[in-house]
């Protein structure tokens, strides 16, 4: 059966990720998705679950954020854009937005079509998608049974109920077939014998060789759609290949990152930390414009609108957020943030108000302690490990092939002995880089 092992991913996710922190930070699972907040001693909640992700920090709070996409067409124009909503799916057909409340259906100007929120809605078929609000309402802990419903793409009812457990479609455990997604719609067995669903909803007999064929059919235009995907260069560049030979279409040395679903014209690339449209032949179709990451589709893009991170202080209030690659946890003031710059990412620090205060300049930035924090650059193909203050100084210089934080005023430190010999000499230092005896 087509398209179940992606839809029952989603299941498996959401099913396992469901426990909270602790006493403060808590969780709610609203369909393939499980949000953070927090709750004061008396069980009140003092900041709404709507984040990704919540970690106490050391002053204050770090949360991510789930992305919220907006719709643009290939020549750089907003099509659609929903205040407190992300659009999910955009087609002539449907679309398909998501907020805290789950997924529902609006119109081309973003008007809800129905009072209706599903735990989840994913398209399988042109113009048909299926539905549900049943995840994980089972005694089953391991694999939990679900309802669903087929809709076609005016939000009308084309299946009313589909139901079984998710061991049935991980495994595929079948007795005997129940429906499969097919490119002219659903294929649907039952007792007195096997009907094509047509987006339309309208239902035809047909015979098991027309329903064989219709399935062969849709296996080879799949085998047509999904002829590429990329992947990572070993200089940390991106290209594409074909599927089937590996034969290189879009070749290394040119772009920091490739976007590409794997069935699209065009794909979407980074360069100099911006980002843009080309088709197969890397002729532009949208310069490189947006600073977030962006979805491209053969008639539009999807740009992600919303800050990855935010950071509160201990009184819950907002002080900064961030569209970095990476922010550790902060200590004594300080955090280590990623970007991704060229073809390779680079670390430096943010204070508490979100300000710059140590360069991205470094391969690795560790927490600091004592005053003072591991930092590490890549050289000959190894890294080797110092030490900086707050102010970004160099204190130790980087000759270490392991290098552990400071503590008590000394530091556990390695070195090789050669190239040729990995073992290592390992001892204590002291803040001027001096060895402890």
């Amino acid at each position: 059966m087509k398209h179940l092992a992606v839809i029952f991913s989603f299941i498996f996710v959401m099913f396992f990720c469901s426990s909270s922190y602790g006493d403060e930070i808590f969780s709610e699972r609203r369909g393939i998705h499980t949000y953070y907040g927090i709750k004061n001693s008396s069980g009140d909640i003092i900041l709404e679950p709507v984040y990704k992700f919540l970690e106490k920090q050391e002053n204050g709070y770090l949360a991510r954020l789930y992305p919220k996409y907006s719709i643009y067409d290939l020549n750089g124009k907003k099509l659609l854009e929903l205040p407190d909503s992300s659009i999910e799916f955009f087609s002539e057909n449907m679309i398909i937005a998501k907020n805290i409340n789950g997924y529902f259906f609006v119109d081309k100007k973003g008007k809800q079509l129905s009072k209706d929120y599903y735990d989840y809605l994913s398209p399988v078929f042109p113009g048909g998608l299926f539905a549900t609000n049943t995840y994980g309402r089972s005694d089953d802990l391991l694999y939990p049974s679900f309802e669903g419903k087929i809709f076609n793409g005016r939000g009308e009812e084309v299946i009313p109920k589909i139901s079984f457990s998710t061991e049935q479609a991980f495994f595929q455990k079948f007795d005997k077939k129940l429906f499969s997604f097919e490119q002219d719609g659903i294929i649907w067995y039952e007792e007195d014998g096997i009907y094509l669903i047509k987006p339309d909803g309208k239902k035809n007999k047909i015979s098991k060789d027309e329903a064989d064929e219709l399935e062969q059919l849709t296996d080879k235009t799949l085998e047509k759609m999904y002829k590429y995907f990329s992947c990572m260069c070993e200089d940390g560049t991106w290209r594409i290949e074909t599927l089937a030979s590996h034969k290189e279409v879009v070749p290394c040395g040119k772009y920091e990152e490739i976007s590409y679903n794997g069935f699209s014209k065009y794909f979407a690339y980074k360069k100099n930390n911006l980002w843009g449209v080309k088709d197969m032949e890397e002729k532009d179709i949208l310069p490189p414009v947006f600073k977030e990451q962006i979805v491209v589709y053969d008639d539009y893009i999807k740009v992600n609108t919303e800050a990855d991170f935010v950071y509160f202080d201990k009184n819950l209030k907002p002080v900064f957020s961030s569209n970095a690659e990476f922010l550790g946890n902060f200590s004594e003031g300080l955090v280590s943030v990623g970007i991704i710059s060229g073809n390779k990412m680079l670390y430096g620090y943010m204070d508490e108000q979100g300000r710059m205060a140590v360069d991205f300049k470094y391969d690795y930035a560790g927490d600091f302690s004592d005053g003072l924090a591991v930092v590490g650059k890549r050289e000959n193909r190894q890294c080797l490990f110092g030490f900086i203050d707050k102010k970004g100084h160099q204190t130790i210089d980087f000759r270490y092939n392991k290098a552990f934080p400071f503590s008590d005023g000394k530091a556990y430190v390695c070195i090789r002995k050669s190239e040729k010999d990995k073992s290592e000499n390992c001892f204590y230092i002291d803040k001027t880089g001096n060895n402890i005896k």
